[in-house]
């Protein structure tokens, strides 16, 4: 089956036999017109790479945001929260619960369940140590930023 994009191809046959496609040659026949629609929305994509590359370059250190994120993901139904608050650690890496909880528009029910979540996982720790107005820092994140200061 040939089209503009290209053609999907059998390889070997019996139980070995797979498919691949290959692509048209470069530039395609007829070739694309962009009308100001499609003009818009290659921009629109453009400029959202571009957020997402700048985002990108702000996280220090890939592998332990990555490693934190699918280990909050595996909570369940308590993962939307606390990927909220892990988020919201990164511009605010020193916390207290009622005014995160204030931040994020959410309870502090809430919030303190997944900062005790958070916790349990080591990934903040608690600075005070009474009850109330207790602070809890993101230690690994604070001691990126500190590395060469």
């Amino acid at each position: 089956m040939m089209d503009r994009a290209g053609k999907l191809k059998t390889n070997l046959s019996g139980e070995a036999a797979y498919k691949s496609f290959t692509p048209a040659p470069l530039p395609p026949n007829p070739p694309i017109e962009l009308d100001s629609e499609a003009v818009k929305l290659l921009v629109k994509a453009n400029k959202q790479l571009a957020l997402l590359e700048g985002i990108a370059t702000r996280i220090p250190n890939v592998n332990l945001f990555v490693s934190i994120t699918e280990s909050i993901e595996g909570m369940g139904r308590a993962a939307k929260t606390a990927l909220r608050l892990f988020a919201y650690l990164e511009e605010n890496p020193i916390i207290e619960i009622q005014k995160t909880a204030d931040a994020l528009g959410t309870t502090f029910k809430t919030i303190s369940a997944s900062v005790r979540r958070l916790c349990e996982m080591r990934i903040l720790a608690q600075n005070s140590g009474d009850q109330r107005n207790r602070t809890f820092s993101y230690a690994a994140y604070l001691d990126i930023l500190r590395e060469g200061t």
